[in-house]
């Protein structure tokens, strides 16, 4: 459970019910794969038509060891991000992760004796052309990964996936622009026709939103291991132990530090 980690919160401008525009921030913290993901956002029940480009924001920021932006890179203005041949609302924030950070370790803050500081994080601000009602959009927003075109993706492909390959927050429907055909592949359970995706037999999810920050696993660690209260939080269909993330709960050597 970390072959990706973001660190990331948003911020809704609403009046009278109606949703004038989104914010996002985030920070890449931890990639712990060797397969090249990109990661994107997707806003649930918004068309791509609807954003104000001419007014849309949209940054990258490149960190110093202290935490503090580096001054030659300090909020560097990107392209637009969002999805042109989506008619959903999907922001690009990166086509592969990889891209974004610099180390000698295989991988990039998962192992503990590698300790590369953060060094990348974006704003992105998404303004509406026309105000979106706000009691239909959910805010919980839907961040995924998906595989960096031409890159190998692992035996269970017989070509690379690319960006048709997509792995979203449980039971969070896929995308446009994912192949279903993906769906089911290895220990894979979805189920469409229920409204099953992205989780194990043993209803364990590929994906996960934390509503605060934690400590990821270290690279080889099962998130089991690392958070045991975790199996039961799922067999009891989150009715217990529903703190199974917090410090106390967590087994310090199998996280990252």
């Amino acid at each position: 459970m970390n072959d990706v980690v973001f660190h990331y919160r948003t911020l809704t401008v609403i009046k009278d019910d109606q949703l004038q525009r989104v914010d996002v921030y985030g920070q890449l913290l931890a990639i712990g794969a060797q397969f090249h993901n990109g990661f994107a956002i997707r806003i649930p029940s918004i068309q791509a038509s609807a954003v104000d480009t001419s007014k849309m924001r949209y940054r990258h920021t490149k960190m110093d060891d202290t935490g503090n932006a580096i001054t030659d890179f300090d909020a560097v203005e990107q392209d637009n991000p969002i999805e042109s041949t989506s008619d959903e609302l999907i922001a690009i924030i990166a086509t592969d992760v990889w891209d974004l950070v610099t180390t000698s370790c295989e991988f990039y803050r998962t192992d503990s004796d590698c300790t590369d500081h953060i060094q990348f994080a974006f704003e992105l601000s998404l303004p509406f052309t026309e105000l979106q009602d706000a009691t239909k959009i959910s805010t919980l927003y839907d961040p995924f990964i998906f595989a960096t075109e031409s890159f190998y993706h692992g035996m269970v492909f017989d070509t690379q996936p690319g960006r048709e390959l997509e792995i979203h927050l449980i039971d969070i429907e896929p995308t446009e622009q994912a192949n279903e055909n993906f769906l089911t592949l290895a220990d894979d359970t979805s189920h469409p026709a229920s409204g099953r995706y992205y989780k194990n037999a043993n209803n364990l999810p590929w994906s996960m939103e934390i509503a605060t920050e934690w400590k990821h696993p270290r690279s080889g660690i099962d998130l089991l291991k690392a958070y045991p209260d975790f199996e039961h939080y799922v067999t009891t269909n989150k009715v217990e132990n529903t703190n199974w993330y917090l410090e106390a709960q967590r087994v310090v050597n199998k996280v990252y530090p």
